[in-house]
């Protein structure tokens, strides 16, 4: 009996000092996770802060050569577009020119000082409308409005219907892109005014299309309102 009394004291003693061991581990275990949850979560908290200062400091560099890369390319493209027109007016006074020797070998009676006076308004007059665009893409409005007008009327003298249309309505897109005082001290050059041109305009011509756009363009510079200040440049002749 004392025997047996004595195996369970044992017995207890060792079941208590298993579960002291064992608690014990469990506490430095849950110690161990809790620590390393604390380490995980400070370092993700780093890393999120220095990707946003990354972020923060690129993303505007970035940006900056981004657009230094879309100007170089706006300029880039000017430049070919200016060289192309360039090259397309070489080869049309070519073209007039060589085409003018024609007529005058095939025209022995025709007045040689009139087809000289006309192959020069016609180059003239290309020459006004392609400057003119060249000027419009420079955003040069006022200048690229008066060469368009100068265009305009030598197609018209010369009573080339087709350019005498691209012309007029280049006036009209773009008489929006000057104030009236512009137009105004425009036609001073001229000893004019914009009213006794279209006037002229309208004389030079029977067809109803281009009639109906010199209407049009009465129109539109009538209901422009005044304006008191006008640029002054250097204008061609």
């Amino acid at each position: 009996m004392i025997n047996t009394l004595a195996i369970s004291i044992q017995t207890t003693t060792t079941i208590l000092d298993t579960v002291k061991i064992s608690s014990a581990s469990s506490l430095d275990l849950i110690s161990k996770v809790d620590a390393f949850y604390n380490n995980a979560w400070t370092k993700l908290i780093w890393i999120i802060g220095i990707f946003f200062t990354v972020i923060a400091v690129v993303t505007p560099v970035i940006t900056l050569l981004i657009q230094k890369r879309e100007l170089k390319l706006g300029e880039e493209k000017l430049k070919k577009d200016i060289k192309d027109s360039e090259k397309r007016l070489k080869a049309y006074i070519k073209t007039e020119y060589d085409n003018a020797i024609i007529e005058l070998s095939s025209k022995n009676n025709e007045n040689l000082t009139a087809l000289e006076t006309k192959l020069s308004k016609k180059v003239g007059a290309r020459t006004n409308y392609l400057q003119g665009l060249m000027e419009l893409q420079q955003k040069d409005y006022i200048r690229s409005f008066y060469l368009f007008y100068l265009s305009t009327s030598s197609y018209l003298e010369l009573s080339d219907d087709f350019h005498s249309k691209i012309t007029l309505d280049a006036l009209i897109n773009n008489i929006d892109t000057v104030v009236k005082s512009d137009i105004v001290y425009l036609m001073e050059f001229k000893q004019t005014t914009f009213q006794d041109e279209l006037k002229r305009f309208a004389s030079l011509t029977t067809n109803y299309d281009l009639l109906n756009k010199i209407l049009e363009l009465q129109k539109v510079f009538s209901d422009m309102p005044d304006e008191d200040i006008a640029q002054e440049d250097e204008l061609p002749q």
